[in-house]
């Protein structure tokens, strides 16, 4: 029962060990980002915001539904472009009788453009 044990300590201790994956380089400097189209990925990035309630608490709300794409060009920032789609209907409160207050005709719209 103890080698057991040790073998499944092991291995918990295994799992949470760290890996480092190097899959790119970080520079400040502009001039070494390569040109071309990146699309942000998902799970880096998201569209959040708070709302005042009365000055006694803050409602934090994100975007669900939300892509972006970066057109890096060899100016740097002043030469490049990011574009990014955000679905309104995919608003997220965590509260639902909330979400459903914030997609109506008061708030967000969702459906309706301007």
């Amino acid at each position: 029962m103890r080698a057991i044990w040790c073998g499944l300590s092991l291995v918990t201790l295994m799992a949470c060990i760290p890996l480092q994956v190097v899959t790119h380089s970080v520079s400040a400097n502009e001039a070494s980002v390569p040109e071309g189209q990146y699309q942000l990925d998902p799970h880096h990035w998201n569209v959040s915001f708070d709302v005042d309630h009365f000055h006694y608490s803050r409602f934090m709300m994100r975007f669900d539904k939300v892509t972006g794409q970066l057109d890096w060009n060899a100016g740097g920032m002043a030469k490049s472009t990011v574009r990014v789609i955000i679905d309104a209907s995919s608003v997220n409160t965590n509260v639902p009788l909330l979400d459903l207050m914030v997609k109506g005709p008061g708030y967000v719209r969702c459906g309706v453009l301007a």
